[in-house]
């Protein structure tokens, strides 16, 4: 029987009503989703405004299902897409690590955040393979005082072919007598493609040697997604680790104290169009 009523969306009036249903349930455990597909739904709405987060293990067949990468994999667009879909995709790198102190003065400055980008694609054909490297966290400084490691750079293969790079490490610190400490380090950039919208990660903070055995070190950079890694304080203390995607490690205060480790990056690519 026909459904009366005004157009809603892509449901037309007077449609015929669904028989049946498109239902993702997710196992939890092995983050795998099943699906149960019927054929009737997306020829009464159009589409099928769905979204589907599946890890970065499957493949993306409706609009609006989004695939998500916490490390690296490939991206295969389906098989009923062509070079005319459009993706948005947005990618962060690895954040910086935090430097280390070894001083009663000692404050290490913060990991700068990974760079990050935004933007609409077109040209994938179906059912090609999309490498994503999503680039690692820098490590943390060490507790004698040494630099915080660069995060690596986040890489979406062809044919979109945009590369972003990780925030820099913060600079360690001996400090033994009271002294602004070290520098924090820089954000990452888009250094390959142009996306639409690209932006320099934000700096790690700088710390200070206030007096003998107080030490506050710089904390990591914010990413796009949130909070960096906390600064530390005090005669001895490490720096928190990163805390969101892309973010920076704080660093680390006083004597034989680490930097926090920078956040790995993280790439979403949602699938717009038929």
């Amino acid at each position: 029987m026909a459904g009366t009523g005004t157009t809603i969306g892509n449901l037309p009036a007077n449609a015929a009503p669904a028989t049946s249903l498109f239902l993702i349930t997710d196992d939890g455990a092995s983050n795998t989703y099943k699906s149960t597909i019927a054929a009737t739904v997306q020829a009464v709405i159009g589409v099928l405004p769905l979204s589907v987060a599946n890890g970065g293990n499957g493949i993306s067949t409706l609009p609006n299902a989004v695939t998500a990468f916490s490390s690296s994999g490939t991206f295969t667009s389906a098989a009923n897409s062509s070079t005319a879909t459009i993706y948005q995709i947005r990618a962060v790198a690895g954040g910086g690590g935090g430097g280390g102190a070894n001083g009663t003065f000692a404050a290490g400055g913060g990991g700068g955040a990974g760079g990050y980008f935004e933007g609409y694609f077109t040209g994938l054909a179906a059912s090609t393979a999309v490498t994503i490297t999503v680039g690692t966290g820098g490590t943390a400084g060490v507790n004698t005082g040494g630099t915080g490691g660069t995060g690596v750079s986040t890489v979406i293969g062809a044919p979109f072919s945009i590369t972003v790079t990780g925030g820099v490490g913060g600079v360690g610190s001996t400090a033994s007598a009271a002294a602004i400490g070290p520098a924090g380090g820089v954000g990452g950039a888009v250094s390959v493609g142009s996306p639409a919208v690209s932006l320099t990660g934000a700096s790690g903070g700088r710390g200070v040697g206030v007096a003998s055995g107080v030490a506050l070190a710089g904390s990591g950079a914010a990413s796009v997604f949130g909070d960096g890694g906390m600064a530390a304080a005090g005669s001895s203390a490490a720096g928190g680790n990163g805390i969101t995607p892309g973010s920076g490690g704080g660093g680390g205060a006083g004597a034989t104290s680490a930097g926090g480790a920078g956040a790995p990056g993280y790439v979403i690519i949602e699938r717009l169009t038929a």
